[in-house]
């Protein structure tokens, strides 16, 4: 069987990171956590292709390729790659921008958009913005999360619109961390793996704090929520999600 990838995009601060975290707790999964994110440019995409996974050039991090470089997190790949793991791939939310190019590179590859609530992404914006210990742009603001989050859609739109493939599973958030197991299930489904009990326990932990978060979460300015209201591109989110389901995307065995 030739080995198959998996690439996670979506808007930032879109609950990207925590998915894979989630989704390497399965024995299959071995993902990237920002691995290739410099090479996410028109001019370098090409740079990332099926040799950019292999266990020598995985684990050789160089500093034009990425920042992000998590002893634990790594190490634990590096007890997967001594196996056989059914998916490798990588995790930037501007991945989103590349669907084409890498499917041109990847003949056996699956994308997983994550799609979370604009309100809550662009209160997320605002306060990395705001924090000055953050290395977060202070122009990233709720007005920038709009932009990005917008973008997103569309291009993700336009990708499930013209790819026969049907190898694109758009993941709510809020669906997601809310603790459905079906909804998860659904995942594990799209991707043709088990549902395991070792992505079942991580999953049950890892939710367990969703309705205190609910609770505390802070509202939004008035004036904020005016902006998003009239700039956020709702409808599209509304007819992405349908689409996704009336077009029965999540089923599994669509590769490439």
């Amino acid at each position: 069987m030739s080995q198959k990838y998996l690439f996670v995009c979506g808007c930032p601060r879109s609950g990207t990171t925590a998915l894979v975290k989630l989704l390497n707790s399965h024995n299959s999964i071995g993902i990237g956590m920002e691995r290739y994110k410099y090479y996410a440019s028109k001019d370098k995409i090409n740079k990332i292709n099926p040799s950019s996974f292999e266990e020598d050039r995985f684990f050789d991090f160089k500093e034009d390729q990425t920042n992000i470089i998590w002893s634990d997190f790594y190490d634990n790949l590096k007890i997967k790659y001594a196996n056989k793991i059914t998916y490798l791939g990588d995790k930037y939310p501007h991945y989103y921008n590349f669907y084409s190019e890498l499917n041109q590179e990847f003949r056996n590859t699956k994308w997983i958009f994550m799609l979370r609530d604009i309100v809550d992404v662009a209160m997320s914006y605002d306060h990395r913005a705001a924090n000055p210990l953050d290395k977060w742009s202070e122009k990233a603001d709720y007005t920038k999360a709009v932009v990005h989050w917008n973008d997103s859609l569309a291009k993700t739109w336009k990708y499930i619109k013209t790819n026969k493939n049907k190898n694109l599973f758009v993941c709510q958030y809020e669906k997601l961390f809310a603790y459905d197991e079906s909804y998860l299930k659904s995942l594990t489904d799209f991707l043709d793996v088990d549902f395991s009990q070792e992505i079942s326990s991580f999953y049950s932990t890892m939710t367990k704090n969703w309705k205190l978060r609910i609770e505390q979460k802070a509202n939004i300015q008035p004036k904020k929520l005016e902006y998003i209201q009239q700039n956020a591109k709702i409808a599209l989110k509304e007819n992405l999600v349908r689409i996704v389901q009336k077009d029965n995307l999540l089923q599994p065995n669509h590769v490439n």
